[in-house]
C-alpha cells in the first residue's frame, strides 16, 4: 500500500489486524521489514500493526527534498490523517524515536496515546554540557564520524537466519543510498530533543541496550531525571542497538507489558 506526503512524495506502508492502532518507525536506513517479528506478535495480540518505510528507505521513493527530521514527523502526520488514526502508539527505534519526538514537538499528543523509542539520546552531537549523545560525534568531528557511524556492527547478539535472508534480499532490491541521504543524517545529528522529551505528558517506555556500540554514556540517567511518572526506562542486558531484532520475545513482551498497563488492560 503506499499514500502520498504533504509534499508529494510516495511511502510504501502495510497495515494489519484490528485493533488500536500501533506505528513502528524505523531508524536511518532501516527497512519496514525490520519489524518482521512484532507484525505477527501484535496482530496476534488484537492491535493493528501499520509499518512504513521513510523517503529514499525500502521500497518507497527516492527524492533529494525536505531530508529533515521533523519533515519525516510531517510524514507520519499524514499518514495518520490518511489512515483517519486516532489515539496511536507509536513506536521508534533509532532515528524514528527522533521522528516520533520531533512529531510531539509539532502537532501535539492529541493522536498519541503512547509512546515507546529504542535506544536513541535525545541529543547526538556532545558539547562542553552534554556528552551522551554518538561516540566521539562533536562539532568538530562530524564530518568524520557521520560517514562512517553506520559502518560498526550494531547488534550484539547473532540475529535469526530467515530475518536475516530477508532483509538482505529487500536491501539488495532497493538500495539506500548514503550519499543522498547524507542531509537527513546531519539534521539528524544537529537536532536536540532534550526539552520535547521533558515535557511530555504522555506514558513513554525507553529501551535501551546495554551493549549497544552507538551511544558514549549513559544517556539513560538523564532521561530518568526529566520523563514524567508514567513512564520508564528499562535496559535489555547483553544486546546492542537493535533488541528489537536481537531479543525479539524479550522486547516483545517489555513492550506489551507496559502498553498493556498503561492502557489499563
Amino acid at each position: 500500500m503506499q499514500f502520498l506526503t504533504d509534499d508529494h512524495v510516495k511511502l510504501v506502508y502495510t497495515d494489519e489486524g484490528d485493533g488500536q492502532p500501533i506505528i513502528f518507525l524505523t531508524g536511518y536506513s532501516g527497512i519496514k521489514e525490520e519489524w518482521y517479528f512484532q507484525r505477527n506478535f501484535y496482530v496476534n495480540h488484537g492491535y493493528r500493526v501499520i509499518t512504513v518505510d521513510w523517503r529514499n528507505h525500502g521500497e518507497s521513493a527516492r527524492t533529494g527534498k525536505n531530508l529533515t527530521i521533523k519533515q519525516l514527523a510531517a510524514d507520519v502526520n499524514a499518514l495518520i490523517m490518511y489512515l483517519k488514526l486516532g489515539k496511536v502508539i507509536l513506536i521508534g527505534h533509532s532515528m524514528g524515536a527522533s521522528v516520533i519526538w520531533a512529531y510531539q514537538s509539532q502537532y501535539g499528543e492529541t493522536h498519541i496515546a503512547i509512546i515507546i523509542t529504542i535506544d536513541e539520546s535525545p541529543k547526538l552531537t556532545n558539547d562542553l554540557d552534554w556528552q551522551s549523545g554518538v561516540r566521539n560525534l562533536n562539532a568538530q568531528t562530524m564530518d568524520f564520524v557521520l560517514p562512517t557511524m553506520m559502518n560498526q556492527q550494531m547488534c550484539m547478539q547473532p540475529i535469526d537466519s530467515k530475518l536475516r535472508q530477508l532483509l538482505a534480499q529487500q536491501h539488495e532490491s532497493h538500495f539506500f543510498d548514503a550519499t543522498l541521504n547524507a542531509p537527513l543524517l546531519a539534521n539528524h545529528a544537529l537536532s536536540d530533543w532534550r526539552q520535547t522529551l521533558a515535557d511530555l505528558s504522555i506514558p513513554q517506555l525507553i529501551v535501551t541496550g546495554e551493549r549497544s556500540p552507538i551511544w558514549q554514556h549513559d544517556f539513560c540517567r538523564y532521561c530518568e531525571k526529566v520523563i514524567n511518572d508514567k513512564s520508564q526506562v528499562v535496559t535489555i542486558n547483553q544486546v546492542g542497538h537493535m533488541p528489537q531484532i536481537e531479543v525479539p520475545e524479550k522486547f516483545n513482551e517489555i513492550t506489551l507489558d507496559f502498553i498493556q498497563r498503561k492502557l489499563g488492560i
